[in-house]
């Protein structure tokens, strides 16, 4: 392939595979799933964010996971399938220490988090837990990956999980990339639409991400995006929508922040112009001044006459609730949505939806132009040789998470499941950022 990178995306339920037998968390690397569930714990070992920072989020529908320094998982909000605390009955309101199991692999680098769901990765070792239809079944669910296939990094969005893999080739020219979608409602093929069987299709991508059952990706000639959530919401038969390449875009855009997708609407960086948007924009998610739809990616608007300026970071969100019908069927209910940014200069901007303050400004009022969250310091400073620093930035279904230079978290928006890590009767929402306590046990 002569250093060309190939990327595969191959649809596949993560309850298609075997579990291991016993209670062997290492399993046979003919990709097998293991199920294992410790009992769950309140809080980390230690005392302040100085000691253990935080090094990644990832905002589901309606809950919250973090990664920090000494490579715990802590999640709080929505627990209805166990993605929050698994094992724990009702929602979790104060963030709660994900038991993984002990692997003998590095330590967990790497979460996700979807509509129900919640994922790590640590070596080898992919980890989930939440809705029994999405991730496999109760409990933790783990896939432990073969020497030859190794895992960098997890995509999570809807009801969809994306494992980049990257596979040494035979002729030691270049790698080969291996995107694995796991949940099969919004295949790329419309002839396997509803068939969970595994279904490749060749894609060259460098970045990949899926809200609701809509994905969308960066490829050769551009932006891709394909799948859509059905009229009925109902997820039993699969839905498929027609692939389309995304005009507007100056040229193609590239990985190092990737493209970010919610249920409705999905913006990605523009080289040399900023950010551009595209979907639906009746809440003024689209971040162009208008309250208008569009096929068409728009630029997202500066206030002034202008664009706003390149992202470091760049997050899209939206409802996507997850239920189930009375005959057992998974509900997917998309609605709202709104985004976020951290500049170059540290400014967060956030536009879109905001009946729940979940961009930060202060208000519920929706807006069609970015405004800036108040109450934090500057999210990201440059370096010597163009290289520096940035916080952390992810958006949910209606709420907000960034952590400052020094780690801290910080969140906003709904928290009528807790998802800001404060009790709902306490919190119901805010629309200025609230410190979240991560050491409380």
């Amino acid at each position: 392939m002569s250093g060309r990178r190939r990327a595969l995306i191959l649809s596949a339920l993560l309850w298609a595979h075997a579990a291991c037998e016993g209670s062997a968390v290492r399993c046979d690397p003919s990709l097998s799933w293991s199920t294992r569930l410790p009992a769950p714990d309140a809080g980390l070992p230690c005392s302040s964010a100085a000691q253990c920072p935080v090094l990644d989020l990832a905002l589901g529908a309606q809950h919250t996971c973090v990664r920090t320094t000494s490579a715990e998982v802590v999640c709080f909000g929505d627990n209805a399938f166990g993605q929050s605390a698994p094992g724990v009955t009702g929602d979790t309101v104060l963030p709660t220490r994900v038991p993984l199991p002990v692997v003998a692999t590095t330590p967990v680098h790497t979460i996700a988090a979807g509509s129900g769901y919640s994922c790590s990765l640590g070596g080898l070792d992919v980890f989930c837990w939440g809705a029994p239809a999405v991730v496999g079944g109760a409990g933790i669910v783990g896939r432990t990956l073969s020497l030859d296939e190794r895992p960098v990094s997890l995509r999570g969005g809807g009801v969809h999980l994306y494992v980049r893999m990257v596979v040494p080739l035979l002729d030691l020219v270049g790698v080969e990339e291996h995107l694995w979608e796991l949940g099969a409602w919004n295949g790329r093929d419309p002839a396997t639409a509803g068939d969970t069987t595994p279904h490749p299709s060749t894609l060259v991508a460098s970045s990949v991400d899926s809200g609701g059952l809509r994905t969308c990706a960066i490829e050769g000639d551009g932006v891709h995006c394909w799948g859509g959530a059905p009229p009925d919401h109902r997820l039993a038969a699969g839905t498929w929508a027609a692939e389309q390449r995304i005009p507007g875009l100056s040229m193609r855009p590239v990985a190092a922040v990737p493209i970010a997708v919610g249920p409705l609407h999905a913006c990605t960086p523009d080289p040399g112009r900023g950010i551009a948007c595209w979907g639906r924009g009746e809440r003024g998610q689209l971040g162009d001044g208008r309250r208008t739809s569009s096929g068409v990616a728009v630029l997202v608007g500066d206030g002034a006459g202008g664009a706003l300026g390149a992202p470091v970071r760049l997050c899209v969100g939206g409802e996507s609730t997850l239920g189930v019908d009375t005959d057992g069927t998974l509900l997917l209910h998309p609605q709202g949505g709104h985004a976020c940014a951290i500049t170059a200069d540290g400014a967060l901007w956030c536009w879109g939806a905001n009946e729940h303050g979940q961009l930060g400004d202060g208000t519920r009022d929706d807006r069609a132009l970015p405004v800036r969250v108040g109450g934090l310091g500057p999210l990201a400073r440059s370096g010597l040789g163009g290289l520096g620093a940035s916080g952390q930035l992810d958006c949910g279904g209606a709420h907000t998470c960034a952590t400052d230079l020094d780690g801290a978290l910080w969140c906003w928006g709904d928290n009528s499941r807790g998802q800001l890590g404060r009790p709902p009767r306490e919190l119901p929402d805010s629309a200025s950022p609230v410190a979240v306590d991560l050491f409380t046990r």
